[in-house]
């Protein structure tokens, strides 16, 4: 992911990586501190919650990020099932199109 996200930079594209250390509690407070107003999240998951219409992490973050009055905008893509990698350009690929769905 860091990669993807150097690619993004190279293109000038303000982009970061935020990457999830513990699932259980999920560090809500730590995620709405670390976000500026107006933030895009962009959120790779590597698993799919059946019944739930989504991913489990998309569904975390946006539940931490709920309570924000500001205009922090949330999406994300269920990509590497099956512990499948992808190269960093796919990955940067993937996110800049992600952010124009966020316009």
């Amino acid at each position: 992911m860091e990669l993807a996200v150097d690619i993004m930079r190279n293109k000038g594209i303000p982009a970061a990586s935020l990457r999830l250390r513990v699932f259980r509690p999920f560090p809500a407070e730590e995620l709405s501190r670390l976000l500026p107003s107006g933030a895009k999240l962009l959120v790779f998951d590597r698993n799919y919650a059946f019944g739930t219409g989504g991913a489990v992490l998309l569904s975390e973050a946006k539940a931490a990020l709920f309570d924000r009055k500001d205009d922090i905008k949330v999406t994300g893509q269920v990509m590497g099932l099956g512990g499948e990698d992808f190269p960093a350009h796919y990955l940067a690929q993937k996110a800049c199109e992600m952010m124009e769905v966020l316009k």
